[in-house]
This record gives C-alpha cells, structure tokens and sequence, in this order.
C-alpha cells in the first residue's frame, strides 16, 4: 500500500526541470516533452538520454550538447535530422547511431533546458 502511495506521489509530481548550465557529461536526461526531429522522428516525451560531450562552438557562442539515446531502437540508428529550431531558444539535430545533438546560446544557458535529470 505504501508503495503504491509513493509512486503515484512521484507520478503526479511536476517535472522537475533543470537549466542548461546544470546539465554535465555522462548525466542521464529524460526529455520533458516530444522533439519531433523530422517527418519520420519524433522523440517521445520520457525517452532518455546521456550526455556524451559538451562541446564549446566559442565563434558562435553556442554550446552543443550530443547525447545518445537509449536504448537505441534499430529503427532509428540510421536515421539522420537537419537541425530544427525549438521553442525559438535552440536547435536539435538527429545523427546516425542515435546522437541527438543539441544547441544552445550561451545567453540561454541560466533558462530551463528541455529536459529533467534521471540521475548522476
């Protein structure tokens, strides 16, 4: 009985959302609502991700975030994206293997990013 309690209290809770600067190689991140990708991908509210490099563009003052997803569906490993543009705050792009490559201005990097941290 109580653990029914507490899961359906971790279910109803609000997302916890982090901000870009909060996010950090190897973390674990579950997306907090779809990213459709391209006519043929979309990345479903919940699907995870890890973090695999953070990469400064300094000419552009943009940070890119590549992250795997997992599991990596064998329907979606050669599957490519051109980059698309969310919410007018950052862009996205799908790379073979399952890579979602994310970019943000580092002005932004204090706002909410699109995702929530699974763990450690």
């Amino acid at each position: 009985m109580m653990n029914a309690l507490i899961l359906a209290a971790t279910l109803a809770s609000p997302i916890s959302w982090i901000s870009w600067q909060e996010i950090d190689f190897d973390q674990n991140l579950l997306l907090n609502d779809s990213l459709t990708l391209s006519k043929k991908v979309t990345l479903q509210k919940g699907t995870k991700l890890n973090v695999t490099d953070i990469i400064p563009l300094d000419s552009i003052r943009v940070l890119s975030y590549k992250m795997k997803v997992t599991p990596c569906k064998a329907d979606l490993k050669n599957e490519i994206s051109d980059m698309v543009i969310v919410d007018e705050l950052y862009g996205a792009q799908l790379e073979k293997d399952c890579i979602v490559n994310v970019y943000t201005e580092l002005s932004d990097l204090s706002k909410p990013s699109m995702f929530s941290l699974i763990s450690r």
